[in-house]
């Protein structure tokens, strides 16, 4: 339950940096969200890797809408 507090908590504070990650860690951390969702044992472990997932979707969200659309490498 922790490790999805840390991922929540930078996901909210520092959803540009992740973003930024490399393809492949990003990847990887968004793996993490997907099984902390789909986890039946938890439903605060849920709850955290929906807000994670709801901060780097805000994040994509708004740069997208100020560079009026999507940029070259989000579209490859």
């Amino acid at each position: 339950k922790q490790y999805f507090t840390l991922v929540s908590f930078m996901m909210e504070v520092y959803p540009d940096q992740a973003a930024n990650l490399p393809p492949m860690l990003f990847q990887d951390l968004m793996s993490s969200i997907i099984f902390g969702i789909k986890s039946n044992q938890d439903l605060e472990v849920n709850r955290l890797s929906l807000e994670a997932l709801k901060s780097v979707t805000q994040y994509h969200v708004r740069n997208v809408h100020r560079n009026g659309g999507f940029s070259k490498q989000e579209q490859s």
